[in-house]
């Protein structure tokens, strides 16, 4: 409602102002285009008043007496002509007066001034230049009135717009002037109830800010005496867990070194079940032996993590799982036993032979060759690595390693055999009998060996040893397609068909896909005949 009568108490006052204002702007703006008019007019005036104009009546005066003057000089006795009467009414009789000397004298002077007069007009008026002359000052005092009356009617044009211009500069004036003592009116006003209103605000705030602080100095206190009895409690509850912790650490590491002792006896039982080599297989009674063992380390080790596992216990659990043909957890367990240390050849070489398993045989080398630098005289290692570089066909390298296998284990025919294969797969087939007879040395019944070294001396051509040893593998095993197969093709190189068709019947008979391989052999065709 203040705001509401301020505002009107304003509007009220501001007609008057605004009228006054009006008034005094507009008659300022008027009489300043009256000045600019009468200084229009008058400058005009002056111009045309100050430019010369030629009247031909006065310019012949000074002429004529000129005129009159030098006639005078050259001829002193001048003919006066009679008087001619002239009439003053149109029929009234002429009138002549008796004139005086000096009248007459001076009526001639006139006579001869009106003749030097007509003279000089009709040269004046005959006269071009003169002509021109009095048409250009004419154009000049044309165009003079021309300009003048052009800024007449422009100044009479622009009149309405600066009119409009003074009027909508007085407004905003009007305006801004109404706007400032409005805003401090307003001003005024607001800040006097805003004063009001901060001084019931401070007295409100002030008395909220006692009572707060009253009941914050209760709640203080009521905190205090909870803090108090809790503090008393936790205490207490302190007291009482630490008990319960000293005897559950009682309790744990007793725990503890019970699951020890018996990781400890597992871990013993773990490696009397395994075999002592990783390239050697387990009986299946064997494995199930192991699967409780490995299962039994696993539930340990989940149930008491406290339990400390070293790095052949990671081994040994590993090693188990590689003969369950669990690799891949194996190799978990491995990499835990060389991240404790680095450099424990047997983790890397059960390692290699894990990833050989899997067929991951450049992985498996770069293992072998890491044991290889930790322990180089390793029987596993060497032959292990020989296997994987085989499978690489990298078979020169392959060889090498399996001869410093077998000069690290001369009584192990297995290195032998290994290189023979490899001789008779290079058709190197005199150095392939020679390693498989250092392999049949140390392990005489061994029948595939004895059929490759048949197969050595029938690609040699020597069917008599060829048959020979087939006939002492069939001695040990006469179920062996592939030595009757052998047989036959020794046969026919003794040019022997209807011994070599039997042998290769009986293979056929024992093996139907030995057709397939006799088609393919072109001295076993004829026999298929």
């Amino acid at each position: 409602m203040g705001n509401f009568s301020t505002g009107q108490r304003f509007k009220q006052g501001s007609l008057s102002t605004r009228q006054q204002g009006s008034a005094s702007m507009i008659a300022p703006v008027i009489a300043g285009v009256l000045v600019l008019l009468c200084m229009f007019l008058t400058s005009d005036t002056a111009i045309a008043a100050s430019e010369p104009v030629i009247v031909p009546g006065a310019a012949s005066a000074p002429v004529t007496s000129a005129i009159a003057a030098s006639s005078a000089t050259q001829s002193p006795k001048i003919e006066q002509p009679q008087a001619e009467p002239f009439d003053t009414m149109e029929n009234a009789a002429p009138v002549f007066l008796p004139l005086s000397p000096s009248e007459r004298l001076e009526l001639e002077e006139l006579r001869v001034e009106a003749r030097l007069r007509g003279l000089i007009d009709r040269q004046l008026i005959g006269s071009s230049t003169v002509r021109d002359r009095i048409e250009v000052e004419v154009d000049r005092a044309f165009e003079r009135t021309t300009t003048l009356l052009n800024t007449l009617l422009a100044l009479l044009v622009a009149l309405p717009v600066l009119v409009a211009v003074a009027a909508w500069l007085l407004r905003r004036s009007i305006t801004a002037q109404l706007v400032a003592e409005a805003r401090s009116q307003l001003e005024s006003e607001v800040l006097n109830e805003l004063r009001q209103e901060q001084k019931s605000v401070v007295s409100t705030i002030e008395a909220l800010q006692a009572e707060a602080t009253t009941k914050l100095r209760a709640l203080t206190e009521d905190a205090e005496t909870l803090l108090g009895e809790l503090k008393q409690q936790t205490d207490l509850a302190q007291s009482e867990i630490d008990t319960l912790k000293g005897d559950l650490a009682l309790r744990m590491e007793a725990m503890v070194a019970d699951a020890a002792r018996l990781k400890e006896r597992t871990m013993e039982e773990l490696t009397q079940a395994l075999p002592p080599s990783m390239q050697m297989s387990v009986p299946p009674e064997r494995r199930s032996k192991l699967e409780e063992l490995t299962s039994f380390l696993d539930r340990l080790r989940s149930a008491i993590p406290q339990l400390e596992f070293s790095v052949n216990d990671y081994i040994r659990q590993g090693n188990g799982l590689f003969f369950e043909s669990r690799y891949q957890e194996a190799l978990e367990l491995y990499d835990q036993a060389l991240e404790l240390d680095p450099n424990a050849f047997d983790g890397w070489l059960s390692r290699a032979a894990t990833l050989a398993m899997l067929r991951k045989d450049k992985a498996a080398s770069a293992a072998y060759e890491r044991s290889l630098q930790i322990n180089p005289a390793s029987f596993d290692a060497w032959f292990g690595l020989g296997g994987v570089l085989q499978r690489l066909e990298t078979f020169d390298q392959a060889i090498a390693s399996y001869q410093k296998a077998a000069e690290l284990e001369p009584a192990d025919p297995r290195p032998w055999a290994k290189q023979g294969a490899l001789y008779l797969l290079l058709q190197n087939y005199e150095q392939a009998l020679i390693t498989y007879e250092q392999a049949l040395e140390l392990r005489p019944d061994q029948t595939d060996w004895l059929l490759q070294r048949a197969i050595a001396h029938t690609a040699l051509d020597s069917p008599d040893q060829a048959l020979e040893i087939l006939q002492r593998v069939l001695d040990l095993d006469n179920t062996l397609p592939e030595a009757y197969f052998q047989r036959a093709i020794a046969l026919s190189q003794k040019q022997d068909s209807t011994a070599a068709r039997s042998a290769l019947t009986k293979a056929m008979q024992l093996k139907p896909e030995y057709k397939e391989r006799a088609e393919q052999q072109p001295e076993l065709c004829q026999l298929l005949q």
